[in-house]
């Protein structure tokens, strides 16, 4: 548990305050179930790098993939790429943790 409250009030509420981070909850349209998190935040040397954590049951579904902007169309990472001036990168790691 101190691992998550640092993570929410050292990085994500932090990072978004000074505008370097932004956490998005993607839900199931039609019954509001919460299915991934993405994380969209600047690294640097004009990079971002978008993370996610993904439910099981939404593994292949492609939610996290469209969130990302990995299909047509621009998401919320998408979003926040387009609102920084000058990066020129998108980074994701993967895991299976």
């Amino acid at each position: 548990m101190a691992h998550a409250e640092h993570f929410m009030r050292e990085m994500a509420i932090a990072g978004w305050t000074a505008g370097r981070r932004g956490e998005y909850v993607v839900v199931d349209t039609g019954d509001g179930v919460r299915l991934d998190r993405v994380e969209f935040g600047l690294k640097g040397n004009r990079t971002a790098e978008i993370g996610y954590w993904m439910d099981p049951v939404a593994r292949g579904s492609g939610s996290c993939t469209g969130a990302c902007g990995w299909t047509r169309g621009r998401r919320a990472a998408q979003a926040g790429a387009a609102d920084t001036p000058g990066l020129v990168r998108i980074v994701a790691d993967d895991s299976r943790r």
